[in-house]
């Protein structure tokens, strides 16, 4: 019995398998084998797809060009951007960089953002390249910039066509508007992005017209470095529910303003990595203070970073209490971010305040609470 004489139930089994193994080179070739292996095998060969060598962009763009109908198959994409944030085109025809004008003119952008994006592809730059690409990837659910640091806005910080920034505002406009075309980008819900140097971090500049998009009910960044001077219109508002900031370093008090621009948050991750990232200082009381209007809709919350004893004369306090999240169910932290730095179990204390125990901050609708550093007694 041949391959193809196999059911198509039986063949998606070996073919999630072959998947498995992460490498689209064994499926593609299994692809090629009939007509009937192809049938059953593209959806999977381009549902999940990695970005790894620096040709792979420029191939991948230009065959959803040629066969737009691949384009439906792709449901996720992890993409990487490279030293010089440039790719080597020089190997490709003028037929397939008309291809690309073409799709570029087709959003009816005006003259000046249509002829810099599209000198930018001539370039090569990858940022121009990989806006281009999801702009044509109608049913993307799932955007990984695994190594991102934004070149293109770092070398010129207006917003110019090209870069991924202007796609995304672009974006939002349109979901905004109603427009549910595959420019708007309106299936994607999932977006991550992690810095790729070694020293700092990415700004809200740089992370902020991502969250815009209406789609986006889950984001991650790693290693954001958060200046109190970010600037944003007052009005608006993030529609994560799920967020996880990772490795990074927010102002204290750009903490509260940022995370009081997500009104339903379900789950939230701040891992706070101090000066390595950038900002020094963690003060537990403005986390807090950012996270008093969802007591309606916050399920979980993981804290973890050591606290400073002081910033501009402000000193770390506990994140506040709890007792009002009525649907929080999961906790994660460490003791003197719950409970402040003054566990009141017998040791001198400067200060006469007094101490917080569990059952002040804790909701009653707590399932799981993880707590690292914990001192002997507490309960």
């Amino acid at each position: 019995m041949g391959l193809d004489d196999i059911s198509d139930e039986l063949l998606l089994e070996i073919v999630n398998f072959v998947k498995i193994g992460g490498c689209n080179r064994d499926l593609s070739h299994l692809s090629s084998c009939s007509q009937h292996l192809n049938r059953v095998t593209t959806p999977i060969l381009y549902r999940d797809i990695l970005q790894i060598g620096q040709q792979n962009l420029p191939l991948l763009l230009f065959t959803i060009l040629k066969k737009p109908d691949l384009a439906e198959y792709v449901l996720r994409y992890e993409s990487s951007e490279f030293e010089d944030g440039e790719l080597d085109i020089s190997g490709f025809s003028e037929e397939q960089l008309e291809m690309c004008h073409e799709s570029i003119k087709a959003l009816k952008i005006s003259k000046e953002d249509e002829s810099e994006w599209f000198s930018r592809v001539q370039q090569g730059e990858w940022q121009a390249l990989t806006t281009l690409l999801l702009l044509n990837l109608p049913k993307l659910k799932e955007l990984d910039l695994a190594s991102y640091r934004n070149f293109a806005d770092f070398q010129d910080p207006k917003p110019d066509a090209g870069p991924l920034n202007f796609l995304f505002r672009k974006a939002a406009g349109r979901q905004t508007s109603g427009d549910k075309s595959a420019p708007s980008l309106s299936n994607l819900e999932t977006v991550s992005v992690a810095y790729s140097g070694t020293e700092m971090g990415l700004g809200f500049e740089d992370v902020i017209p991502l969250l815009e998009l209406p789609s986006v009910t889950s984001f991650v960044v790693h290693k954001l470095d958060g200046s109190a001077e970010f600037d944003i219109h007052p009005t608006t508002q993030f529609n994560a529910r799920k967020l996880e900031v990772i490795y990074s370093s927010i102002e204290p008090d750009a903490l509260t303003r940022f995370l009081q621009r997500f009104p339903s948050l379900e789950d939230l991750w701040y891992e706070h990595a101090g000066a390595i990232v950038g900002c020094m200082e963690f003060l537990p009381q403005t986390l807090g203070a950012g996270i008093q209007h969802l007591k309606h809709s916050l399920r979980s919350l993981e804290i973890f970073g050591d606290p400073e004893d002081t910033h501009d004369d402000e000193r770390a306090l506990a994140v506040g209490s709890l007792v009002d999240f009525e649907k929080l169910v999961d906790i994660s932290t460490m003791q003197i971010t719950l409970l402040g730095p003054s566990d009141g179990h017998g040791e001198d204390s400067e200060d006469d305040t007094k101490p917080i125990h569990l059952w002040n901050v804790l909701p009653k609708s707590l399932v799981r609470l993880t707590l690292i550093d914990c001192n002997l007694g507490i309960l």
